[in-house]
C-alpha cells in the first residue's frame, strides 16, 4: 500500500513540484527557478519506477479486506456485538481507503475492458460487447476519479489519525466510548 501511495499521481504532483522543484505544469519547457536548466519530464531515470503504479495498485487490493476485518473485530471483540466510537472511526477509515484505491486512474483500463484504445470508444456501438458491459462501472469509476486527489489526502490523514487513536486507546489516554451495547 505504501508503494501504491508513493507512485500515485495525486501525491506525485505535490512531491515533484515541492521537493524536486519541477515546474508547475508539464507544458512548461523551462524551470522558473533556474532558466538554464530545461525541464526533462517526471518519469525519467530513477522516477521510471513510478510507471509500475498499476501493479502496486493490484498488490494493494488484497490488503483492503483487512481494514474491514479490523472493523468486524472491533465490533465483536468481547464476544458480543458492541458498537463503539473506535469501530465507527475504523469503518470510516476502511471506506476512505477503499474509495481512494478504487478511484485510481489506473483502474480505467480494467473498467474499459482492457482492449480499448480510447475510453470514449467503450460506449461506441462498434466496440465489442465485452467492453461495453463495464460501461456503468466505468462511468461510476470516472466520477469517483474526479475526487481522487481529495480521497488520497483524506485517506492518508485518516490512516495517521486512526493509528494515533488506536495507540492512545492502547495506553488508556481516554476510554473508547461505547455507543450501542
Amino acid at each position: 500500500m505504501g508503494l501504491f501511495r508513493l507512485t500515485c499521481y495525486a501525491y506525485r504532483k505535490d512531491y515533484h513540484r515541492h521537493i524536486f522543484s519541477h515546474p508547475m505544469a508539464c507544458r512548461a519547457d523551462v524551470r522558473h527557478e533556474n532558466t538554464k536548466r530545461k525541464y526533462n519530464g517526471g518519469e525519467t531515470r530513477f522516477f521510471r519506477v513510478e510507471n509500475v503504479h498499476r501493479y502496486f495498485m493490484y498488490a494493494s487490493w488484497p490488503i483492503i479486506p483487512f481494514f474491514f476485518y479490523d472493523v468486524y473485530v472491533s465490533i465483536t471483540y468481547k464476544g458480543f456485538a458492541e458498537l463503539s466510537l473506535g469501530s465507527i472511526i475504523l469503518l470510516i477509515n476502511a471506506i476512505f481507503v477503499t474509495l481512494y484505491t478504487f478511484s485510481c486512474h489506473s483502474l480505467r483500463h480494467v473498467t474499459a475492458g482492457g482492449g480499448a484504445e480510447c475510453f470514449g470508444c467503450v460506449f461506441n456501438q462498434s466496440q465489442p460487447r465485452s467492453s461495453a458491459r463495464w460501461g456503468g462501472f466505468f462511468r461510476f469509476q470516472s466520477a469517483l476519479n474526479r475526487h481522487h486527489e481529495a480521497l488520497a489526502w483524506t485517506s492518508l490523514s485518516l490512516l495517521i489519525f486512526v493509528d494515533l487513536y488506536i495507540r492512545a486507546l492502547g495506553v488508556h489516554m481516554f476510554p473508547n466510548i461505547i455507543l450501542i451495547h
